[in-house]
């Protein structure tokens, strides 16, 4: 069990997906519970920054990744 920076039980965490918008030059990083609502975003410059700034728990975790358009 986790807990928030408050000391609250954090929800689980089911999925991670990187997006990015049309009108942003951004990739947003979205930390998602089962059923894909955000629990957690954050910015970066690029999709390859925003893999390598994953946080310590998700590092040697499988991925299946997927790729949507």
């Amino acid at each position: 069990m986790l807990r928030n920076e408050s000391g609250e039980i954090a929800p689980e965490i089911f999925g991670l997906a990187l997006c990015q918008y049309d009108e942003s030059g951004f990739i947003y990083r979205f930390t998602c519970d089962s059923g894909w609502e955000t629990e957690q975003d954050a910015d970066y410059g690029s999709v390859a920054e925003a893999k390598e700034n994953l946080p310590e728990q998700y590092r040697d975790v499988k991925a299946n990744r997927q790729k949507y358009e």
